[in-house]
């Protein structure tokens, strides 16, 4: 009996550790894909443009309220056309 509660714990342990790293992973890969912009105080990362593949123009995407530690702080797209065009 005891050999059977064992294995169920081991595996359930197993699993619990496996999908916590596969949250660590997606919040990394957000960290390294989201910046966070500090003139507009906004967090923001380039999108994928699925409606017109032949379209050249980048597509972003702006979080208001997202937390912004451990991201690379870089100007956005849209406050790098303010500055040019002040």
């Amino acid at each position: 009996m005891t050999h059977i509660i064992e294995s169920y714990l081991a595996k359930s342990t197993n699993a619990i550790t496996s999908k916590q790293r596969k949250r660590g992973n997606a919040s990394a890969m957000a960290d390294a894909r989201i910046k966070h912009c500090k003139r507009c105080n906004l967090c923001w990362e380039k999108s994928l443009n699925f409606d017109n593949k032949k379209s050249k123009k980048d597509m972003f995407s702006y979080y208001n309220n997202f937390p912004s530690f451990g991201k690379v702080k870089e100007m956005c797209p849209k406050c790098i056309r303010l500055q040019e065009n002040s």
